[in-house]
């Protein structure tokens, strides 16, 4: 194994000069930091997560649009079962709607027939002249009984059959 040599030659009088030794060092050289270019590499990595957010954006987009268009074939495939179901019941309705079917169905299954050619049917009512009398007298000698004739009701009735007997 070899070793790396060692080299006192910085360590000269180190007892004596221990602090002058010590404080005097010039540090490290190490990279030079530029303020400007480190500038350039922030402004770069954010334009860089910029795009990167705006591609995904995009991808959602492009995405949901597809979604979209296949929902909108779905839809318009159902539409179109929907109306052709519609003009199929429309056609069903009618041609059981139709006068012929309901003949058919009235003779073959309610057992009705047609009517004959001709039937007049007239009745005569009996003419009925009712008896009012024309006028109603009251006598001073009433006792307060009401006769037959003089009820309201009966007044009614006899004024009514007699309006009808004049139609």
């Amino acid at each position: 194994m070899l070793q790396a040599e060692y080299k006192y030659t910085d360590y000269t009088g180190y007892s004596e000069n221990y602090s002058e030794n010590f404080y005097t060092k010039e540090p490290a050289k190490g990279k030079k930091v530029n303020p400007d270019r480190a500038r350039k590499k922030k402004l770069l990595f954010k334009v860089i997560v910029l795009f990167f957010a705006y591609a995904l954006v995009l991808v959602y987009l492009c995405v949901k649009g597809a979604t979209l268009d296949y929902q909108i074939v779905q839809l318009e495939k159902e539409i179109h079962q929907i109306e052709t179901e519609n003009l199929r019941l429309e056609y069903l309705t009618e041609n059981s709607c139709s006068l012929e079917n309901v003949e058919k169905i009235a003779v073959a299954e309610l057992g009705m027939r047609k009517p004959e050619a001709k039937i007049d049917l007239a009745v005569l009512e009996p003419e009925i002249k009712p008896s009012v009398p024309e006028k109603f007298e009251v006598n001073e000698t009433d006792t307060g009984k009401i006769t037959e004739k003089e009820k309201p009701f009966y007044r009614l009735y006899s004024n009514l059959s007699l309006l009808a007997a004049k139609k």
